[in-house]
């Protein structure tokens, strides 16, 4: 199985059960990296995963095992399986246009598949089937209110394939309609009977939700009367008739452009007060080892957090990713990772890193907050004489950097905490020798380099390995910044420890 480097791991040779797959159905489309999603395109997801991981379970006399990933260029989900391959079945499905009786199961969730993600594609290797569905972003929702057939069949006509349209000919029935449904855009005309523009917008102003919602005026009318009263409702443009194509869509790019950092600059201001909390200085030496950490916060929030425990005879490290990106991650991030802690300092030496895994997945499991969210988290134990043991809940694998300029990665994962109540973890023991570096880093440095790992020439490679070659200018924080794409949409950890 090619695991891709932009990839986000969400199960990991997990053995299928239907709590399982309930746990994946609920959760799977709270991974950032699928959104934004319609709500139909949730609902497709969810049938299809439903149909097919079932099938895969019922249809498979031996314990099987799942991999879930979620690719983000072009954007996908991966279900790989070691079952029974399917391939003909689903050629067979595809080929009769026909839908099966109702009353009848066989083929039928096949064929639901094939109807929700026309585009999918399957494949068998090495034992391993992987059936890819692709997924489409999320049009904005543009409510456009005009009494004007003509001008609402021709809006619809130059917009309707960039963007979802909520048409409206009576300002009565938008106005009920997003108060309770908020968009992203509305476009509304200035004069039209029961209600005119004016009136609309000031109800609108009165809710908490559509205050903020960007606003366009459409007017045959350009006094200057008009205009300043327009703008005393905060409006975003004043468009006059006859309304022209280019100068609209540039319009209307403009302002959901200039929504969106305006939100930017409001979460980037909330992070200063929350990111501190969440970073712990790492011991830069600790008996024979050297710590190098350094990261970058996101434009629009992240997750990442660290912390470290010195035990009787060995140092705890714990890195952590809350996958959401914005504010509600920091907040998440700052629970989780005080978890962690008390965790750490209750169980003190006698949690191995594996056990540490499997408590914080019981207690997502068990809290009704933490569902709400995803976390990964890798946990690094150093001991004195080079050896390290690592185990891991679907994060980023790390990788090793040998003395003599070899770099591997290691075969290590794990569910993602909280899926299972009763999930269990392996460690990896490994004995680091003079020179020997590991590199431990979150998704965001993955998702900078969209390459699959294990191909050649590898981007992500072809850096570590660069900048592991000289371990007295072993600088992060310059890799991190000549490499982030800005804005960065996660934030970006990296984690040097190196055997001296």
């Amino acid at each position: 199985m090619v695991v891709q480097a932009s990839a986000q791991r969400v199960i990991d040779q997990s053995e299928l059960t239907l709590s399982l797959i309930n746990a994946i159905r609920h959760k799977i489309v709270l991974m950032p990296a699928l959104q934004p999603l319609a709500g139909e395109q949730v609902d497709k997801l969810h049938l299809a995963l439903s149909e097919h991981l079932t099938n895969i379970l019922r249809h498979n006399t031996e314990p099987c095992k799942v991999t879930i990933n979620i690719i983000a260029q072009p954007k996908a989900i991966s279900i790989s399986d070691t079952g029974t391959d399917i391939a003909d079945l689903l050629q067979a499905i595809t080929c009769d246009t026909k839908a099966p009786d109702p009353l009848n199961e066989s083929g039928r969730g096949l064929w639901l598949i094939r109807q929700s993600f026309p585009a999918f594609k399957y494949c068998s290797h090495n034992g391993v089937n992987t059936l890819t569905l692709p997924l489409d972003q999320a049009k904005p929702n543009l409510a456009l209110i005009d009494d004007d057939p003509i001008q609402l069949a021709l809006l619809n006509a130059w917009l309707s394939a960039d963007y979802n349209l909520l048409i409206f000919s009576d300002p009565l029935q938008a106005l009920a309609y997003l108060k309770n449904q908020p968009v992203d855009l509305i476009i509304c005309d200035v004069k039209m009977p029961v209600m005119d523009g004016f009136i609309l917008r000031q109800h609108l102003l009165d809710f908490e939700h559509t205050v903020t919602v960007p606003f366009l005026f459409v007017s045959a009318l350009d006094d200057e009367t008009l205009i300043n009263r327009a703008a005393e409702l905060a409006i975003d443009d004043f468009i006059t008739k006859p309304i022209r194509e280019v100068p609209l869509r540039s319009s209307i790019k403009r302002v959901l452009q200039r929504n969106l950092q305006l939100t930017q600059s409001v979460d980037v201001q909330l992070d200063k007060s929350i990111t501190a909390s969440l970073w712990h200085t790492l011991p830069t030496n600790w008996h024979g080892w050297q710590l190098n950490l350094a990261y970058l916060v996101a434009s629009r929030g992240g997750g990442d957090f660290v912390f470290f425990q010195q035990r009787p005879s060995s140092l705890l490290i714990v890195l952590g990713d809350v996958m959401g990106h914005g504010t509600q991650a920091k907040f998440f991030a700052f629970a989780i990772s005080g978890y962690l802690h008390g965790l750490c300092y209750v169980l003190a030496a006698e949690c191995s890193p594996e056990e540490l895994l499997q408590g914080l997945s019981s207690a997502i499991c068990d809290n009704s907050l933490l569902q709400r969210t995803l976390v990964t988290a890798l946990v690094i134990e150093l001991f004195e004489d080079g050896g390290i043991t690592l185990a891991c809940a679907g994060h980023p694998a790390p990788l090793l950097s040998k003395a003599d300029g070899c770099l591997h990665q290691f075969e290590v994962g794990g569910v993602l905490p909280g899926l299972q109540h009763d999930a269990t973890y392996s460690q990896l023991q490994l004995t680091c020798q003079s020179g020997d570096t590991l590199l431990a880093f979150t998704d965001g440095l993955s998702e900078q380099f969209p390459q699959p790992v294990n191909t050649k020439n590898n981007t992500l490679i072809e850096q570590m390995s660069v900048l592991c070659l000289n371990p007295k200018t072993l600088n992060l924080h310059k890799f991190l910044h000549d490499n982030a794409t800005q804005p960065l949409p996660d934030d970006v950890t990296l984690l040097a420890i190196r055997r001296v």
